[in-house]
């Protein structure tokens, strides 16, 4: 199988939310034979994707939005570092969840060192300290000490959540399937999608079509996708 092919298995992949295996796909030529493949898989009960791989096809459509990157490039194994470029860590991020967001889904901010989060903590113990010690001195009553106190320590951890998100991709993101624990979802659970034969075809058509740049009136349940299509 030639890459259109590769580009047509993996947008069926995604779209029906299965996993076609190399020898079931080497098998089918005509887009009837692609639809009663996937009919298979919906009707046998895989047509239900697990957490990860549904949320990998989310992360690599974001992928391919942000970065324009071609869908055979990315997989599970991928290293973010083919994709987020080293002196541009912070932008490369900040695309990555605008694309993300698109997609109905939420990608952390990069975290701040540990080290900055506890210089700030430090710093601002020390402020709300020293910022109630005139209060000791004049022996103002302990109840109003004490709230000047927690006012300035909740005045600290707002400033430390308001810093800027850090530079630094953490250890623990290497790959693209790195991300899937991580990544949240900010939209409502779709119902479950009920397909016929005839609904799989004419997507099946449309994805022949997208992919493979021929017009859906010059498609057929029977057309040949290398000798009718010119897939490769």
């Amino acid at each position: 199988m030639g890459l259109d092919g590769v580009e047509l298995l993996m947008a069926a992949e995604e779209t029906f939310g299965i996993e076609i295996s190399d020898e079931e796909a080497n098998a089918i030529t005509t887009p009837g034979q692609f639809a009663d493949c996937v009919l298979r898989h919906i009707t046998t009960g895989k047509a239900a994707p697990c957490f990860s791989q549904s949320r990998f096809y989310q992360i690599r459509t974001a992928l391919i939005n942000a970065f324009g990157i071609p869908r055979a490039r990315i997989r599970p194994h991928t290293p973010l570092r083919d994709f987020i470029r080293d002196d541009h860590t912070r932008a490369d991020w900040q695309t990555l969840r605008q694309a993300l967001k698109a997609e109905g889904l939420a990608l952390p901010e990069l975290p701040q060192p540990r080290w900055v989060l506890g210089a700030v903590m430090t710093i601002g113990a020390g402020i709300a300290i020293v910022g109630t010690l005139p209060f000791v001195v004049m022996q103002v009553n302990a109840a109003i000490i004490f709230i000047i106190f927690l006012l300035m320590l909740v005045l600290t951890v707002g400033l430390t959540s308001a810093l800027p998100e850090g530079k630094r991709i953490p250890a623990k993101f290497q790959t693209v399937a790195d991300l899937i624990p991580y990544i949240g979802s900010s939209a409502k659970p779709d119902k479950q999608t009920v397909w016929t034969r005839e609904s799989v075809l004419a997507t099946i058509f449309l994805l022949t079509s997208e992919q493979l740049g021929v017009p859906i009136a010059d498609i057929s349940e029977h057309s040949s996708f290398y000798d009718d299509l010119g897939m490769d």
